[in-house]
C-alpha cells in the first residue's frame, strides 16, 4: 500500500504558526527591553542580563554567514510556480 502524499499546505501553516509565536517572542524581548517598567517586570541584573544574551543569542544566529548561505540555498531550490 502506498503511503498518501502529506498535504503541504497543512504542513505549512502547522509550520508558520510555531514560527509566529518563536518571532513573536524574539519581539517581545526586543520591545520590553526598551521600555522603562521592563527592570521592575524582572527585577534583577540576573534577569536583564538573561535578557539581553537571549537577543543577542537570537540575532547572532540571523546573521550568521552559514544560515545566510543555508537560506539562499533553500530559495534557489524552490522550483518557480507556473501560471
Amino acid at each position: 500500500m502506498k503511503a498518501q502524499a502529506p498535504d503541504l499546505d497543512a504542513l505549512l501553516t502547522k509550520w508558520k504558526e510555531a514560527h509566529k509565536k518563536g518571532l513573536l517572542s524574539f519581539r517581545a524581548l526586543l520591545y520590553l527591553s526598551e521600555q522603562p517598567s521592563y527592570g521592575y517586570q524582572i527585577s534583577t541584573p540576573t534577569g536583564i542580563t538573561l535578557s539581553q544574551r537571549l537577543i543577542e543569542r537570537k540575532i547572532l544566529v540571523l546573521q550568521s554567514s552559514v544560515t545566510a548561505e543555508r537560506i539562499q540555498s533553500v530559495l534557489a531550490s524552490i522550483p518557480e510556480e507556473r501560471s
